[in-house]
């Protein structure tokens, strides 16, 4: 697994209905959201309906990330290393 800095990246909340920010977009305080200020990673929690959506860097994808993923992936074989190492784990 490659060592990745996460200092920079964002964590959103609104609700679903609400728009994701994306570079070029001009937020009603006359913002226009820049690429630094979204970088890959980032999230967006929609709070009515439990969902996360991450920003890949080019769209919000719903749904874990691929970090998540791979690190419940490599649980999964920690698990099943333990369970073969120590019987009843």
């Amino acid at each position: 697994m490659t060592v990745r800095l996460e200092a920079t990246i964002k964590r959103y909340i609104g609700i679903s209905t609400d728009a994701k920010p994306v570079p070029g977009q001009v937020n009603p305080d006359g913002y226009t959201v820049l690429d630094k200020d979204l970088p890959p990673g980032s999230s967006f929690l929609a709070t009515d309906t439990n969902e996360v959506w991450h920003w890949n860097g080019r769209e919000w994808v719903i749904g874990e990330s691929p970090e998540v993923r791979e690190l419940k992936a490599i649980q999964g074989l920690l698990g099943a290393i333990l369970e073969k190492v120590t019987p009843g784990f």
